[in-house]
């Protein structure tokens, strides 16, 4: 309202908007399947999230504003469906259950502790998109330097070998 100018109409625009990037996402991943390169996929998503979402908190006209939320749904939805996939593709079957759980709560713990931090420090600078700016590069540093500690280890699954004729 503050930003946008906007009512509760515009809001539900805004999260529809975010919604369909999401399913533009989904959509793409399931046509696309085994196709799609997946860790240089993740990777783009990744590094295109924190763009877009402090790109988003800049804007201060609707149009801008639903270009880039459409782009947050996309990525998040990106990445939260490829690094599932990879890790219960990586995990061995007697593990997946506990490191699967394990994931799921640091995600989901991790990223409401964050927004209620972020939330709090955005209220002591006074300044959202700055916060946001930051905390998108601080994320960026973390991102390269685990990128850069596992560079050994493949993302992508291992495919099964070809089966011989008999």
């Amino acid at each position: 309202r503050d930003v946008l100018g906007g009512d509760a109409l515009v809001y539900g625009v805004v999260a529809a908007t975010n919604a369909g990037g999401a399913l533009v996402a989904a959509l793409l991943l399931a046509g696309l399947g085994d196709r799609l390169p997946r860790a240089r996929y993740m990777t783009l998503a990744l590094l295109s999230y924190p763009l877009l979402l402090a790109a988003f908190t800049m804007a201060r006209s609707l149009p801008p504003a639903l270009l880039f939320i459409a782009g947050v749904g996309w990525a998040g939805i990106t990445t939260l469906t490829i690094s599932n996939t990879l890790i219960q593709a990586i995990v061995p079957d007697q593990l997946r259950g506990r490191v699967m759980s394990v994931y799921v709560l640091i995600l989901m713990g991790v990223s409401q502790l964050s927004g209620l931090m972020l939330g709090a420090i955005a209220e002591l600078v006074g300044n959202v998109a700055l916060t946001v700016g930051v905390w998108t590069l601080i994320g960026w540093c973390v991102l390269v330097a685990v990128r850069l500690a596992h560079l050994h280890v493949s993302l992508e699954p291992p495919r099964p070998a070809p089966e011989r004729a008999p």
